[in-house]
């Protein structure tokens, strides 16, 4: 039996899958690891793949957060360089293939049902109109989709990382906030995981939210923007205020682009 492998390589996880190669089967093994673990993809590869219990793999494509150059990535949120005729050589894989993150996430759109969907804010779609991928997790992705021969064609890019242009007075000491720390502040500092920390940690710093006794505590044992949101989903003041704020950075981002 010949496998295919495939892997999402992001800032926070590693997710790996290893299926029949003619797509005829359930996947043989699906598994998750926490990607600042490890010192690069191939070690998490010996491990996901003694757990497997076979080498036959014939060929594999891996996404990851970061630009592509050539056949080698630098990923943007971990110190890893991936190389795939490196890989390949390693675990003697026929064929490796390494698309930037949200290229994948534009090439999965089209795999999408209507019951995968919720709409934000109801519009007029337009057939074969181009489209725009936004994703804020450990960093912020953005791919825009264009149609071209009879399917969408997927533009990847790292327009996370354009500056950041605040939309009023608070946002605004939300750039100054940032700048003494970064100096240079994207998009990608705010939205985002790491970015609703900041937020919270400038509307706290600022004055302007007292947070909990609670969610301090909670804040001490976990991720911190886990906790942000778990606590801003039951109504701490401070938690929601630092959400507000971002999903507004986020909401106008994504409008620009569009």
């Amino acid at each position: 039996m010949n496998y295919f492998l495939a892997g999402d390589i992001g800032g926070t996880k590693t997710l790996l899958q290893i299926s029949a190669a003619d797509g005829t089967r359930a996947p043989l093994l699906q598994k998750s690891y926490a990607s600042a673990g490890y010192a690069g993809l191939a070690e998490i590869l010996d491990e996901f793949l003694r757990e497997a219990g076979t080498t036959d793999i014939t060929s594999a494509c891996f996404a990851l957060a970061g630009p592509v150059s050539g056949r080698r990535v630098k990923l943007t949120n971990l110190p890893w360089k991936v190389d795939a005729d490196a890989l390949a050589a390693r675990f003697a894989i026929g064929r490796v293939a390494l698309i930037n993150d949200f290229e994948a996430v534009g090439l999965g759109i089209a795999a999408l049902q209507p019951a995968d969907l919720l709409t934000v804010q109801a519009g007029n779609p337009q057939a074969q109109g181009v489209r725009v991928a936004v994703g804020a997790g450990t960093g912020l992705g953005v791919a825009w989709l264009s149609w071209q021969d009879g399917s969408y064609a997927v533009h990847p890019s790292e327009g996370g990382h354009m500056d950041f242009a605040p939309a009023d007075a608070t946002q605004y000491e939300l750039l100054c906030y940032l700048q003494q720390r970064h100096g240079h502040v994207s998009y990608e500092r705010i939205v985002s995981g790491p970015g609703l920390v900041a937020i919270f940690e400038f509307l706290r710093d600022s004055g302007r939210a007292i947070p909990s006794a609670p969610l301090v505590a909670a804040m001490q044992e976990g991720d911190f923007a886990a906790v942000i949101a778990q606590f801003a989903s039951h109504g701490e003041t401070a938690a929601c205020m630092a959400l507000e704020l971002f999903i507004s950075i986020y909401g106008a981002f994504t409008g620009n682009l569009a």
